[in-house]
Order: structure tokens, then sequence, then C-alpha cells
């Protein structure tokens, strides 16, 4: 169990702290309209955060807080579309997964 979570933390951590492990965003073509962009790893890091943060049990406040940031984003970053914000609470969800299972 313990070398899961090693797995996944070294995996997300470099998209967490921003580091370029993924090709710039000008190779990603438009961002924002597919499932998947220069902004996935970010959110699947979220993910990966969230379950040990909230501990037992954590997959409703998690996915609470992964919607949630999904209805207030757009205020900040207008042009997302609804298929990359559900993709998106979707990155978050198997990081969750990845770090609790």
């Amino acid at each position: 169990m313990r070398w899961r979570w090693a797995i996944v933390g070294m995996a997300a951590l470099p998209s967490v702290v921003g580091c370029p492990v993924v090709p710039p965003a000008s190779e990603w073509g438009d961002t924002d309209v597919g499932c998947a962009d220069h902004w996935s790893l970010a959110h699947f890091g979220s993910g990966v955060l969230l379950g040990p943060t909230f501990g037992d049990d954590s997959f409703a406040p998690s996915m609470a807080v992964l919607v949630g940031w999904e209805i207030i984003e757009p205020s900040m970053w207008p042009g997302e579309t609804a298929q990359n914000q559900v993709c998106d609470i979707g990155w978050g969800g198997l990081g969750w997964l990845m770090s609790t299972r």
C-alpha cells in the first residue's frame, strides 16, 4: 500500500510544484477544450493530495472540492468547455482513487 502512494506522489508532485514534465502548452494545441490538456496533471495532482488530506471516507469531500473548483474556475479563467470541466473532475477523481487505494 505504501509503495503505491509513493509512486503516485512522485508522479503527481511535478504537476503540483509546476515543473515542466509535459510538453509546453503551445505544443498541446487548444487548452480547456478537449478532455486532456496541460492542466490535466494539475487536476490529477489535486486529487492525489485531497485523498490523504481528508482521510478515511474522503470521496465525498474530495469530489465536493473538485466540483466546487470547476464551478468557480470559469469566473477567473473563462472559455473552458463543459467537456473539459467534466474531464478535469475525472482527472481529480482518478488522482484521488490512486492515492486512496
